[in-house]
């Protein structure tokens, strides 16, 4: 941090490394660019065995702003629940998501600090902004964006479908410590659980301004999704832990949760459960995704009994 005081600007960037030194160095700068904020940033490598270690230890003797931590491989999710509890440590009041091969537009903290910062109450809730995303190749020519003008969502639309992209997630310190409550759980994804404690405990922000140019590349840990019909029907075919992430989050917060909101959690937890938990979440047309291709996807799973 620029102060030993702890001010509205001082932002700390979390950044989970995997055999990224491709991309990184354009990152990195695209972070130190970031304007009207003091950012600072912790970057762990998960187990890499390409030049990332050498690269970022030099970089970090270089950058004080920026720490380096190493450890073996433990996957996305748990990278940044082992950054989280870092995190956790500071006295930081933001903090933000990041990937290691996009490139940040310079006003991306400063826009996303200024529209939490605008929500802020004195009940000190849980606050997270996500954005839009600007879809470039792998030298940054523009694709298109990641999502249509106008997303709405509300809880049973965020039961289905995850709207909050991690890389563009800043959060408040109200929202890591309810997050901390849940970090052994079940996810699905570090950002989708990010998403939910703001969308069932506090406040979640959209930005239909993308912030990023969203590298896409064949190393995407996630990318942006084929929307055509062969992507639909690859989508069928896979399992996860979706179903399981929601028992997971009823488990760890139901007792703080109002009995409407653990009804709605309890559509996706127990979907598979009999069938007339398939056909409520067939039927009832609360439960959506953010397009019609993703509603179908989940109805027809949820008819098939394979929400995931």
């Amino acid at each position: 941090m620029n102060d030993n005081k702890v001010t509205n600007k001082d932002v700390l960037v979390l950044m989970s490394c995997y055999n990224g030194e491709k991309y990184l160095p354009q990152q990195l700068e695209s972070l130190k660019a970031q304007e009207d904020v003091n950012m600072s940033c912790i970057i762990r490598d998960d187990g890499s065995s390409d030049g990332t270690v050498e690269y970022l230890t030099e970089y970090c003797k270089e950058n004080k702003e920026f720490s380096l931590i190493t450890g073996e491989n433990t996957g996305v999710i748990r990278s940044f629940n082992l950054l989280l509890e870092e995190a956790l440590k500071t006295d930081c009041k933001w903090f933000a998501f990041s990937d290691q091969d996009d490139v940040w537009l310079p006003n991306k903290l400063k826009r996303a600090v200024e529209l939490l910062s605008e929500r802020e109450t004195s009940e000190k809730k849980p606050l997270v902004y996500c954005s839009n995303l600007e879809l470039v190749d792998a030298d940054l020519n523009h694709i298109g964006y990641m999502r249509q003008p106008g997303l709405k969502f509300d809880k049973y639309t965020s039961v289905v479908q995850n709207c909050a992209t991690g890389c563009t997630i800043v959060f408040n310190r109200s929202a890591l410590e309810k997050y901390m409550e849940g970090i052994d759980a079940d996810m699905e994804m570090h950002d989708y659980w990010m998403f939910l404690i703001g969308v069932f405990f506090g406040r979640v922000v959209y930005d239909n301004k993308a912030g990023i140019l969203y590298r896409q590349h064949g190393n995407n840990v996630i990318g942006a999704k084929n929307q055509n019909i062969s992507g639909f029907v690859n989508n069928m075919s896979k399992t996860g832990n979706h179903e399981r992430m929601f028992k997971d989050f009823l488990k760890i917060y139901g007792s703080s949760l109002s009995g409407d909101d653990i009804s709605i959690i309890e559509g996706i937890a127990l979907a598979n459960k009999n069938i007339l938990c398939r056909l409520r979440a067939l039927f009832d047309m609360r439960y959506h995704g953010y397009s019609t291709k993703r509603t179908l996807n989940f109805k027809l799973r949820a008819l098939l009994g394979k929400i995931y």
